[in-house]
């Protein structure tokens, strides 16, 4: 890490002692000083000591221009983040940082977020484009860029982007090039035309809404006359629903699920979930859901993600999430429901366990949800055989 080793001045007039005519020594300036040099000596990144020197008329002049070109010279590598750095360079290169693992950030959000960015920041037209990060960290410049998108794209979508753009002024912080994130003072943007949504996120089926759906999807998929690759999309999309509506599952969890995480014999799931740490959990499966599963091993091969990509017959391939989404709200438009997201069937599975009377902190396991209280959270040992989740299984066998 460099460091300040410290700092000195000199003048350019030397001072020498000469005798007069009186006999006695004096101090005579043998020159004047019209310029004074400020020297800081620091360590490197590759661990040596260097020095840097600045020269002004004035001392307090030599000493800022010298601390101020200490300050770039420990910005980082030529290629890092710094403050005039282009707000687009340093925006890929945030996307790259929360991609790693650990990064606190789910897959669906990495994958939301670099959407955003690449449809209203790196893209021909847009205000900021040409912008350095220093640039950007201006609440007036944000608010109109954050407002002229709402009015353009929609509420939702500025505010998607208003985070994206704070996690990229967050990113310099990180990097010791800002002081402070100007997006934090600019309010949540909102459009001067909302658009009405027909979809409703707070909504859940009731059980003979779910069963309709799954009766539709399981209808479309065995229609005469379809293609190989058709069939493989509406079959996969209805195993998807029927796992969602028993599991609780986020969409993205149960595109990600292999056969190597079921148990067809003691009819559990291991979902690897993404959001906290109490996401992933296993689940308890009814019987109804073990006999879909099955069916899909034996028609797929059991290899693999249990609900890989329809359009490959590579069971490797990961169902793309916006893809994946598609087709179950097209699922959903077409049964009669064109209100309903993906995240409904999850709403759903909760509404029917807490309307049967199953315990609160039983549903939230089963959710992998995580407790408001951080204590309890930390330190509730779930039981690891408690019959609970099996009391869930049965309020939702079908």
């Amino acid at each position: 890490m460099s460091r300040k080793l410290g700092l000195g001045e000199a003048g350019e007039a030397t001072v020498v002692r000469q005798r007069l005519e009186d006999g006695k020594w004096r101090s005579v300036e043998s020159g004047r000083a019209d310029r004074w040099r400020a020297r800081i000596g620091y360590r490197d990144m590759d661990g040596l000591t260097k020095e840097i020197t600045a020269f002004a008329e004035k001392k307090n002049d030599a000493v800022k221009i010298c601390e101020a070109n200490l300050a770039k010279r420990l910005q980082g590598r030529p290629d890092g983040v710094k403050a005039d750095s282009l707000f687009v360079d340093v925006g890929y290169a945030w996307i790259e940082h929360i991609k790693r693992p650990k990064s606190g950030k789910s897959e669906r959000t990495i994958v939301d977020y670099e959407s955003s960015f690449k449809r209203h920041v790196d893209v021909k037209g847009s205000p900021i484009r040409g912008l350095t990060l220093k640039q950007v960290d201006d609440p007036q410049t944000i608010r109109l860029f954050l407002e002229g998108v709402a009015d353009d794209r929609g509420t939702q979508s500025a505010r998607m982007l208003k985070s994206v753009v704070s996690g990229i002024i967050g990113f310099g912080i990180d990097n010791g090039v800002l002081k402070t994130n100007a997006s934090r003072m600019v309010r949540p943007p909102t459009s001067r035309n909302p658009k009405q949504s027909a979809r409703d996120h707070m909504r859940a089926m009731t059980r003979g809404e779910s069963d309709t759906v799954l009766a539709y999807a399981k209808k479309a998929a065995e229609e005469p006359g379809l293609n190989p690759r058709t069939v493989r999309k509406r079959e996969t999309t209805h195993d998807l629903v029927a796992f969602m509506a028993d599991s609780g599952a986020r969409i993205s969890e149960a595109r990600h699920v292999e056969w190597a995480d079921v148990d067809l014999v003691g009819g559990t799931v291991l979902i690897r979930g993404t959001k906290s740490d109490s996401s992933e959990r296993t689940v308890q499966l009814t019987n109804w859901q073990v006999g879909l599963l099955k069916a899909r091993r034996e028609r797929t091969g059991g290899e693999g993600y249990v609900f890989s990509a329809p359009a490959h017959t590579d069971s490797g391939k990961v169902w793309e999430q916006s893809n994946c989404a598609s087709s179950v709200r097209a699922l959903f438009d077409d049964a009669g429901f064109s209100w309903a997201i993906p995240h409904t069937l999850r709403r759903t599975m909760a509404t029917t366990l807490l309307e049967s009377g199953r315990p609160a902190n039983s549903v939230r396991d089963r959710m992998g949800h995580k407790d408001a209280a951080l204590t309890l959270s930390a330190y509730f040992a779930r039981p690891t055989d408690d019959g609970h989740d099996v009391a869930n299984a049965q309020v939702l066998e079908r």
